[in-house]
């Protein structure tokens, strides 16, 4: 992300000054940390980053809380209530506003995607799969709408 970011410096057509990054699962653990390595980026959406590793790993727990408490720029954190764990992303909202800055969760109903998935991956994870973009994908761009004018 780093690297696109500065790639996108160089094309003249991009306006650099309403740049954003999102992603989800492991992209969201991404997003956070390219966010909290860059003041570049105008804001962070992380849906259920680190849901599936959260309540194994210390490591990326203090991992995420750390890059989170770096980030100055407006934050989305979304997740289904039935995914592995909604700690994650709560503990990156709550670090994030501990700088003052804004954070937002938002935890949706329980989803149930339309094909099954691993017995490893909890239905909630599924949300932010095409199938459930009809669920957030209105808050995603309200955010968007109203941090990146």
């Amino acid at each position: 992300m780093l690297a696109a970011l500065e790639f996108l410096k160089t094309v003249r057509e991009a306006d650099t000054a309403r740049v954003g990054v999102m992603g989800r699962s492991l992209g969201g653990i991404v997003s956070v940390f390219a966010a909290s390595r860059s003041p570049a980026f105008r804001v962070v959406v992380d849906q259920a980053g680190a849901a599936l590793t959260w309540n194994d790993s210390p490591a990326i727990q203090k991992a995420m809380k750390e890059a989170a408490g770096l980030i100055r720029v407006p934050l989305l954190a979304m997740d289904a209530k039935n995914d592995r764990t909604t700690q994650a992303v709560e503990a990156v909202v709550r670090e994030v506003q501990k700088h003052g800055t804004g954070a937002k969760l938002i935890l949706y109903p329980a989803y149930r995607p339309p094909e099954p998935l691993s017995p490893l991956i909890a239905p909630g994870h599924a949300i932010f799969a095409q199938p459930g973009a009809h669920l957030w994908q209105a808050d995603v761009l309200q955010f968007l709408n109203e941090n990146l004018r």
